[in-house]
């Protein structure tokens, strides 16, 4: 198997994973704390489900770790088609993930169950939101360049001028 190959198996796998986690961690987990109605309930929401609720921070540990692979093997893999700008896309990546990383840090924040208030709670959440948001339009310019890529690298071209045409 050649090495452009080998890369493109790890990055589509590592995305297919990363979807699979973010299923349970941020559709599912992250969504039975974070009821804006109810933000009276969730320290104690935090505090009866703690499994849960590291469940879901372990899932977005998986999700930064798979997002930094596919940083790395997206630029590896068109790196030969366009080396400046596959570089400038996976350092974008990785500063979404570090984005991600920051965000994630408030979640965290809600497991000091000593000085945790409902109102501190609903503030680290609000948090994450905002910085996870903002890290969203970033990612946005990352999706444009490897777009860009995709239309630049001959595989994929030719990949679409054979299911197009068949």
């Amino acid at each position: 198997m050649n090495n452009q190959r080998r890369i493109a198996i790890i990055t589509g796998t590592s995305l297919i994973l990363m979807a699979i986690v973010a299923i349970f961690s941020i559709g599912y987990a992250f969504t039975q704390f974070d009821n804006p109605e109810q933000t009276e309930f969730l320290k104690d929401n935090i505090l009866q489900n703690t499994g849960l609720y590291q469940s879901m921070l372990i899932g977005i540990l998986i999700i930064i770790i798979l997002d930094f692979i596919v940083s790395y093997t997206l630029y590896k893999y068109f790196e030969e088609d366009h080396q400046k700008m596959s570089l400038i896309s996976g350092i974008i990546r990785a500063i979404y993930t570090m984005i991600l990383v920051i965000a994630t840090y408030y979640l965290t924040k809600n497991l000091t169950t000593n000085e945790l208030t409902n109102q501190i709670a609903s503030s680290n959440y609000q948090q994450f939101q905002t910085i996870w948001n903002s890290g969203l339009v970033v990612f946005g310019f990352h999706i444009i360049l490897i777009g860009w890529l995709m239309k630049q690298h001959r595989h994929i071209l030719y990949g679409y001028i054979f299911f197009k045409s068949g």
